[in-house]
């Protein structure tokens, strides 16, 4: 979780051609295992990941790419209620997030559409919270 995911990734992407086929299928081997733990980590929600924050996820995607035409989508195609259940807070938080710099927005510009916009999306920021509630 440092800014060296990024700089060994870069470094494999860029020597992917010079490294001996079985090292290669080493390097493939460990990364899907690894994405896979990643996956499982952040549809629990776990406080570590994996792979480490998102932009350590991120760049090692883009070695996963070298061989991503080869392979199924290493993220199923349906996801799991714990999943779901996780990224719909994550995008309640959000859309309650922006609801409120929109209406804080609107006092200073006397923006009346924004305003309820922001209104509206905090509401139904609430309601994905409550139907998550429900669900688990």
């Amino acid at each position: 979780m440092t800014y060296i995911s990024g700089v060994c990734a870069d470094w494999l992407v860029a020597k992917w051609a010079e490294i001996p086929p079985h090292a290669q299928a080493l390097i493939r081997k460990d990364l899907d295992e690894q994405f896979r733990r990643d996956d499982e980590d952040r549809a629990m929600n776990a406080p570590f990941k994996s792979l480490g924050w998102d932009c350590d996820r991120d760049s090692w995607e883009k070695v996963r790419a070298l061989w991503a035409a080869e392979q199924q989508p290493a993220r199923p195609c349906e996801l799991t209620a714990a999943e779901i259940a996780h990224r719909a807070k994550y995008l309640a938080a959000e859309m309650d997030t922006v609801g409120q710099a929109m209406v804080k927005q609107s006092q200073s510009t006397g923006d009346a559409a924004l305003r309820g916009a922001g209104w509206d999306l905090q509401d139904a920021a609430e309601a994905l919270r409550d139907a998550i509630k429900e669900q688990t």
